[in-house]
């Protein structure tokens, strides 16, 4: 079974002949499904979901360090924020995390320490469109 890095690594390094291919297998590999009279049921592949997640914020990591994003957000389990905080480190980038809802946080991955400040002072509940 094939890791959401693999998919990455093998863009990046190999090109994008034969991805569409990996990403689905990937996928099929990721659920199993069964079919009980009416009822459906899946078996989730947690290390498949897991792998998805890492790998976005690898992509995240490399788009903010090569400069395409200033500031790369997204909300992440808890559960997760131990590992995240290594990846972007590895990458030589700061990490940030506020408090979202139960068991849930908001991230951001930014390369220059000023941005903490900008991220900080940014409407976190706009109350109108402007404020978006």
């Amino acid at each position: 079974m094939y890791s959401t890095y693999d998919a990455f690594h093998k863009i990046f390094i190999d090109g994008l002949d034969k991805i569409d291919e990996l990403l689905l297998q990937m996928r099929l590999e990721a659920d199993k499904w069964e079919k009980e009279g009416d009822k459906l049921t899946v078996e989730r592949n947690e290390s498949y979901y897991t792998g998805m997640i890492f790998g976005g914020i690898n992509a995240y990591c490399y788009m903010v360090s090569r400069g395409c994003k200033p500031v790369a957000e997204t909300a992440l389990q808890n559960r997760h924020l131990k590992e995240v905080r290594e990846i972007v480190e590895k990458a030589s980038l700061y990490f940030y995390s506020e408090f979202l809802y139960e068991g849930w946080s908001t991230i951001y991955i930014y390369k220059h320490s000023h941005m903490l400040e900008i991220i900080k002072n940014t409407l976190h509940e706009p109350k109108t469109i402007y404020e978006h």
